[in-house]
Parts: structure tokens; sequence; C-alpha cells
């Protein structure tokens, strides 16, 4: 038996060139011999320790998503089955963690209950929020929000250059909101909401919004029923009353009155919405005004945005 002086690793092997002599590479050392090793079992990884013979299984495949055995002449590699027999969880196989369930019935919604019945059908209830109130986020909240500002003795009024601005936030795709009439819609893009306060003595504050960019771009497609989709543009409050106009592109005010086919208006004592079914595409102008806010001004929530299930005139 010869020794190789060198150490030996799968860059280096052991081979004298000697066609008499079994080269084997054990533990960083290489051995040459007379000695056959060889098993004849191809599962095996046959080596020489200076002294007898080590056989070691060698079947894994480095992957976790399969059952590495051996029949006593080869390995098997045999996909492994990640099915826990929950019907409620998408079952599947990473080939380096292995096997990973999930829930499946998760919508990402948080503003949604998630049901999984026993047949693995999903389904999901929304959020139920009391009276006036909408779900944000997973939590049910008042839309538009009071800021605590300092109290004006009339007839001083604020500059308008010492407002707090209006607070601004998404209300993502997929939302139900429920109106302060009780109906819902449900938000087909993202509803922007911007939350402030106006006060007595100030010019009437104004929100730019581009409408028209959702309407049909011949005048052969009627496009979809109001109730189906249209821009929302609504002004909620706690006190108070507003005044609500839209500045078309073009300069001029929409007039307030509803047609029940391109435009619905409601008005209540706490709430001033439009409904468009084919603005004019560019700019609009929005413009509130309180009426007879107070000294400490009136709280107020805009929201606008594309949404389905508007109303027609049938209320």
């Amino acid at each position: 038996m010869a020794h190789h002086p060198h150490g030996c690793d799968e860059h280096n092997p052991c081979d004298d060139g000697n066609p008499a002599t079994y080269d084997y590479c054990y533990k960083g050392k290489c051995y040459n011999t007379t000695t056959s090793c060889d098993d004849g079992n191809n599962c095996t990884k046959d080596s020489y320790n200076g002294t007898a013979c080590v056989h070691v299984l060698d079947c894994g495949d480095g992957d976790a998503c399969t059952t590495d055995t051996c029949d006593g002449e080869e390995c098997k590699h045999t996909p492994k089955s990640c099915d826990d027999g929950n019907p409620c969880t998408a079952d599947t196989c990473d080939h380096k963690k292995g096997c990973q369930s999930r829930w499946k019935c998760d919508d990402s919604n948080p503003c949604t209950v998630d049901h999984c019945d026993t047949d693995g059908g999903c389904w999901h209830s929304y959020v139920v929020c009391p009276s006036g109130k909408i779900c944000i986020n997973g939590v049910c909240q008042y839309p538009y929000y009071v800021y605590a500002v300092p109290y004006y003795y009339p007839p001083y009024a604020p500059a308008a250059s010492t407002l707090p601005a209006a607070q601004s936030y998404i209300i993502p795709a997929g939302t139900v909101i429920t109106l302060p009439w009780g109906q819902t819609v449900t938000s087909l893009g993202p509803l922007r909401v911007e939350n402030g306060m106006a006060y007595a003595g100030v010019s009437p504050l104004r929100f730019t919004r581009v409408l028209g960019v959702n309407q049909p771009v011949s005048g052969y497609q009627s496009g979809p029923l109001i109730s189906e989709q249209a821009e929302m543009i609504g002004l909620a409050w706690k006190d108070a009353f507003f005044n609500l106009t839209l500045i078309q592109p073009n300069g001029s005010a929409l007039p307030a009155q509803s047609d029940s086919r391109d435009v619905v208006h409601l008005v209540g004592s706490n709430y001033n919405y439009y409904f468009l079914k084919s603005p004019a595409r560019g700019n609009w102008t929005i413009e509130i005004r309180p009426i007879n806010p107070g000294a400490n001004g009136a709280g107020f929530s805009l929201l606008t945005g594309l949404v389905k299930g508007g109303p027609s005139l049938q209320l």
C-alpha cells in the first residue's frame, strides 16, 4: 500500500497512475492500495482509512422536496407529499425549506373576516362598522378628523396661512365603504381622503382632482351605468353645514341638479355627495365652503375616487 503524501479533495484526486492499485481519499488523505473496497452497492461511497474499508451511504440529493432511499442497488429520490390533510391550506414544497402550508383564504384585506368551510371553500365577510364609520386598515373610524385648534373670538378669524393643512391618506382599492345615508360603495381604485378644518371669514378651500380618465374614449360607447362605475366626490362633516361646488376644466361650475343618468347629487344634514358617470377630462376644482361654522371652525372629510355601487336616484 502506498500513502500519497499530499492532501486530497475533489480538486486533488488520489490517482497514482498505477492501474494495479485502488486509489481512495479518506479525511483529506490519499490511500493507494491493492485492496478493493468496492462493495458493489451504488448507494455507498467507498473509501479506505488506512486499515479497513469504509462504506458511507450517499443518496442525499440536497433537495428538501424528495425522500432519499436506497434499494440496495441504486439511490431513489421520491417526491414528498406535502398534503397536510387540511382543505383550507395551500400546500407547497420549497426545495430548500421543505413542505410549506399556507392558509389559502387570506385575501390580504384587513377590513374583511376570512372564512374557510369544510370543503376548502373561501368566503369573506366585511367588517360591519357602526353608523357613520368606515373600516380603514382593519379599524372602524370616522372618515373625518376634528383638529384640536385654539379658540378664535369673533369677528377675528385665523389667516389662511396659519390654518392646519388637511390630512391626507389613501383607502385601498376593493374597500367597501358605508356612506352617510347607509348605502355602501366599493372603491375601484385608491380613494383619497382629505381631513381638515374650515373657518368663517376664510376663502373657500379648494382641492384639484384629475377626472374623466376612466370614461369611454369613443362617443359611440355608452360605458357602464353610473351604479357600476362613477367618480365619487363626497363631503362629510360633523358640525355646521357645507356647500360643495365642482368647477369643471372649462372653468364653469357643474349644475347642482341630478339627472339620474350622468350626475347624481345627494345632500343631507351631514353630507354632500356627487357621483359623475362621464366627467369632462381634465383638472376639476373642488370648492368647499362652511355655513356658520362657529368660532372654532368645522371639521370635514373629503373623499374622492372611482367607485361602484353608486346610487341612481331610487334611494
